[in-house]
């Protein structure tokens, strides 16, 4: 029992180290977010960047 919770918890773990991505602002913090490709489309990607860059950057 003991080895399959630990299994499920390694599967988990690396399902969410997949799913991360080191987005840099432009004006140069960094902050680990959602991948690219768990969105929708590439449109609905960007447009989540660019309110993240507006957020971390105080626009």
């Amino acid at each position: 029992m003991k080895k399959l919770l630990l299994i499920i918890v390694c599967v988990i773990v690396a399902i969410g180290a997949y799913a991360a991505y080191l987005y840099t602002a432009s004006c140069g913090p960094q902050k680990y977010t959602v991948h690219p490709s768990a969105f929708d489309s590439i449109e609905e990607a960007w447009d989540f960047y660019k309110e993240l860059d507006a957020a971390l950057c105080g626009y």
